[in-house]
């Protein structure tokens, strides 16, 4: 469901990016669509230039496209933890 929306045919290789993280947002609806992102294996996991070996720039626009599908309550302190994450 997550890859169609992303127009992936294939989803052989994508891991299931939480795009915040449980650790810096703690709400309820942290767990749906709007958060999850399909990533590749090797730029979710893979390394220095994977979202968790630090990868801020991969983090931010993964960041940035979650708030865009976000529709909830809690949008400001989502702005926040982008703005503090820039």
């Amino acid at each position: 469901m997550i890859c169609e929306r992303e127009g992936i045919l294939n989803d052989d290789g994508y891991h299931k990016h939480h795009c915040f993280f449980r650790s810096e947002y703690k709400k309820d609806d942290w767990d749906g669509d709007w958060n999850i992102e399909p990533v590749y294996a090797t730029k979710h996991i893979g390394g220095p230039k994977a979202i968790h070996g630090g990868n801020k720039v991969l983090d931010n626009k993964l960041k940035t496209k979650a708030l865009a599908r976000y529709d909830g309550k809690y949008r400001d302190e989502l702005e926040a933890i982008l703005r503090r994450s820039l």
